[in-house]
């Protein structure tokens, strides 16, 4: 079988170019949840988007695609969720709720094509590492 083994049981690369420091335009693609493969019981939003304009630091150009992710064991994905989703609908956040977020990420897509915009910038977490921060806004 060689090289193709595998391929009939698998799902497909997982995991993308995750958003950098710096500003961005992006059109939503795709929005979905997906299980963790590594801690069972994690559930993660995922945002995967296409460049539309980027700030030179991010080192991203125009059409190349990029991921958001919330985790579900993080206590502040409710909050960056919802974020997320009233800059991509231009809401408030008390327009947001579970079955707005699951209705967009259902199989119609509804957000696809939609622009958000993003103001990412590092702070450091408690443990010393490196967090990405995003700031979203609606796009045009």
């Amino acid at each position: 079988m060689g090289i193709f083994s595998g391929v009939d049981t698998s799902s497909g690369r997982r995991g993308g170019r995750y958003i950098a420091p710096g500003k961005y335009e992006l059109e939503i693609s795709e929005l979905k949840t997906i299980q963790s493969q590594k801690n069972a019981g994690t559930e993660f939003f995922v945002a995967e988007m296409l460049v539309k304009s980027a700030s030179e630091e991010t080192g991203y150009q125009v059409g190349d695609s990029v991921s958001w992710t919330a985790n579900s064991n993080h206590p502040s994905a409710a909050d960056n969720i919802t974020s997320f989703f009233t800059a991509a609908l231009n809401a408030g956040a008390g327009d947001i709720t579970a079955a707005v977020c699951q209705d967009a990420c259902g199989a119609g897509q509804p957000l696809r094509g939609m622009v958000v915009r993003a103001s990412a910038y590092t702070v450091k977490t408690k443990s010393g590492g490196d967090f990405t921060v995003v700031d979203w806004s609606h796009g045009s």
